[in-house]
């Protein structure tokens, strides 16, 4: 079943005296319970569709629906709170907070107890344990604190998580911790994961790997399902 379906997106940007095409009517489509990864090189447009999969950008043509619906029909800002969870190469927390509180603020509710125990086991079970959950995030390993953001990402149960090169700042241990958290969130969750990277060793531990052509705006995709 199409979870989201993207169809004839086009998108441009001024280079210079020039306008610059980064997606020609490309057209893809995602299910859920599957790990896509979105590879190509620096400047190809990974992270401008990305994007625009999120809500964060529009596309100049063409339509992104999500079961169905346009997502400027359900309104980009209700698309993103209740649809789509993100993860980042810096994994954007709140630095003066703890990890539970940082889960709490995307839950939007901080202090019922019922909410507190969720988040709690929301950390767990992505390997993070009570008195991790409770320091101050600056004070946990690069490893920890994108396991939060990954936890902060899901903090709303969204069908989409986006992940824009979450494992940039890691070792290579931990980033295969971190690919196979993603792999369980798919597998096990049920969720649609889309992963942009660099690393070739990344994306060929997703079901489906799309290569993005910097010239030619479109994608290649290769099925590993």
């Amino acid at each position: 079943m199409k979870l989201l379906d993207i169809k004839d997106v086009f998108f441009t940007y001024p280079d210079g005296d020039s306008v610059r095409t980064i997606l020609d009517h490309v057209n893809v489509t995602f299910e859920k319970g599957n790990l896509y990864a979105i590879v190509g090189s620096s400047g190809s447009g990974k992270t401008t569709f990305l994007t625009l999969i999120a809500g964060l950008d529009t596309a100049q043509e063409g339509s992104i629906t999500f079961k169905g619906k346009d997502i400027a029909e359900i309104g980009l800002w209700e698309y993103r709170r209740n649809h789509v969870g993100m993860v980042f190469q810096s994994y954007n927390l709140i630095p003066y907070m703890t990890g539970l509180e940082n889960v709490l603020v995307a839950m939007g509710i901080s202090g019922k107890k019922h909410m507190k125990d969720s988040a709690y086991e929301l950390l767990d079970s992505i390997g993070i344990e009570k008195n991790k959950a409770n320091r101050n995030v600056r004070r946990l390993s690069g490893g920890e604190q994108q396991r939060i953001a990954i936890a902060r990402a899901m903090a709303n149960q969204p069908d989409i998580i986006v992940a824009d090169e979450p494992t940039g700042n890691l070792d290579g241990e931990t980033e295969d911790t971190i690919i196979g958290l993603f792999r369980k969130l798919a597998s096990e969750q049920d969720k649609c994961v889309i992963v942009v990277t660099h690393s070739e060793k990344v994306a060929k531990q997703a079901n489906v790997i799309l290569r993005l052509h910097a010239t030619k705006g479109t994608f290649v995709i290769e099925d590993n399902r």
